[in-house]
């Protein structure tokens, strides 16, 4: 891709509570393809408490060469989600660091890789995977240029995490209070969910509150469940 194509695009117009979060993360992955110089696909992989999350890509060599790093444990990518740092591949043809992957990506015509941690408040929440395959000379990538649009995307990915994240507490605070059951199982429920705790530690808590309203279990209930309504 020239150099400059597609810049009239910015990270600040992405919105991220317009849309869900998968959304998010293709809009940012077809951005960093337009904006960032010589940069001809991308693979965005995200991180979430069960390990990787959410998996985009521009194209379908890029999903190739994501897919590839995945199936021999090696590549870029994979040492930049273990270690949390900016790993690169360039050129391809030279480079034994990651011998499986190396020869299969140069079979699939891939030149470089440039592998950029995506980090928010400290914590590596992800990958962005850049891939050139030109038809022509390859320059080098412009580093400091592709670190700057990491760091912005981590914050727009970050917030969107966050407020799906959101979004699904209060269905489930919605859906516990419009539960037809009893008022103490209810209040129970909500607890479990805002202070993530378990049904024990919900009980032990909605006593604690009755007694220090010194009223009943029933009370102590109906307080929780109007902090929520």
């Amino acid at each position: 891709m020239s150099p400059g194509a597609g810049r009239g695009t910015r990270l600040s117009e992405i919105i991220v509570y317009e849309q869900p979060f998968d959304d998010t993360a293709q809009d940012i992955a077809d951005l960093a393809r337009r904006t960032v110089e010589y940069c001809d696909g991308v693979g965005l992989q995200l991180l979430d408490r069960n390990g990787v999350g959410a998996h985009v890509f521009t194209d379908a060599r890029s999903s190739q060469l994501d897919a590839l790093q995945e199936k021999y444990d090696e590549g870029p990518c994979v040492s930049c989600l273990r270690t949390g740092e900016l790993h690169d591949l360039e050129p391809v043809t030279s480079d034994e660091r990651w011998p499986m992957f190396g020869p299969s990506a140069r079979d699939a015509g891939l030149i470089a890789c440039l592998a950029l941690p995506l980090v928010a408040r400290g914590e590596l929440i992800g990958v962005l995977n850049l891939y050139a395959w030109p038809v022509v000379g390859f320059p080098g990538w412009e580093l400091e240029r592709a670190r700057s649009f990491a760091d912005r995307a981590s914050i727009s990915l970050a917030s969107a995490q966050a407020y799906e994240r959101t979004q699904v507490i209060i269905a489930e605070l919605e859906a516990l209070v419009a539960e037809r059951d009893d008022m103490v199982h209810r209040a129970h429920g909500v607890l479990m969910v805002t202070a993530n705790t378990s049904l024990e530690d919900a009980i032990a808590r909605l006593i604690e509150l009755a007694q220090e309203q010194a009223g009943t279990l029933e009370e102590a209930a109906q307080t929780v469940l109007d902090s929520v309504a």
